[in-house]
């Protein structure tokens, strides 16, 4: 019975220690899900750095990427950004990489390139409209 007992206390004991290890596990998110992470706190940064009369409405990140770039990358993701310029709503669709964890983002110029390409949503009757 006190054999019974203990292989009982230790069976449970082992099941709480790997139920804890596999949910910790599963909390720590993978490079992707950080590297997404990052992007969607970064790029809107980024825009309205490059283009300062931009406001960022909407970031969304699709991989793999579209684009072809001339630098060596781990992950190339498209990083589609909408924005308010004026009176406005556009829309652009910009690589940002990772080498070694390292994130990479677009110049300056490919930014306003980009806005001059872009695609425009919706053009807003008056200054105040949304």
């Amino acid at each position: 019975m006190g054999r019974l007992l203990i292989g009982l206390v230790v069976g449970i004991v082992l099941g709480v220690v790997a139920t804890l290890a596999v949910q910790r596990q599963s909390r720590i998110p993978d490079s992707a899900q950080r590297h997404q992470a990052t992007l969607f706190s970064t790029a809107p940064h980024f825009l309205e750095l490059a283009l300062p009369s931009a406001k960022t409405l909407d970031v969304s990140v699709e991989s793999p990427s579209t684009h072809s770039v001339s630098y060596v990358y781990d992950e190339l993701y498209d990083v589609h950004i909408t924005y308010r310029q004026s009176n406005v709503i556009k829309q652009v669709v910009l690589p940002f990489g990772f080498s070694k964890g390292t994130p990479i983002v677009p110049t300056t110029s490919d930014f306003v390139i980009a806005n001059d390409s872009a695609t425009v949503v919706r053009q807003l009757t008056s200054p105040g409209s949304q």
